[in-house]
């Protein structure tokens, strides 16, 4: 095996990986909201009165953020958290082997 094929990760590997970055990418947007949960995350899209552009782009952020939860079927912030670290440890038990 060339030294550049050990540097490709498996295609297992690569998929958690996108997995990973893409819930690390979900908490991150949720901690900058100051947001831990679906429930709040709706009832903060509820009260937002679009009364100009940048409003409605925090609509528009707060709403590709509940597709998401939606998506993935995670309701809170400890949810997203567990996924993480157990992605995290697939990961790395794959690495141990």
């Amino acid at each position: 095996m060339s030294e550049e094929e050990n540097l490709i990760p498996e295609s297992g590997d690569y998929d958690l990986m996108l997995q990973l970055d893409r819930l690390e990418s979900l908490r991150e947007d949720l901690l900058d909201n100051k947001l831990d949960n679906l429930t709040g995350l709706e009832a903060a899209l509820a009260l937002l009165v679009p009364t100009g552009p940048e409003t409605e782009e925090r609509r528009n952020d707060l709403q590709e953020i509940r597709t998401e939860m939606l998506a993935l079927n995670l309701d809170t912030l400890d949810e997203i958290e567990t996924q993480i670290d157990r992605l995290n440890q697939q990961l790395d038990d794959e690495d141990d082997e």
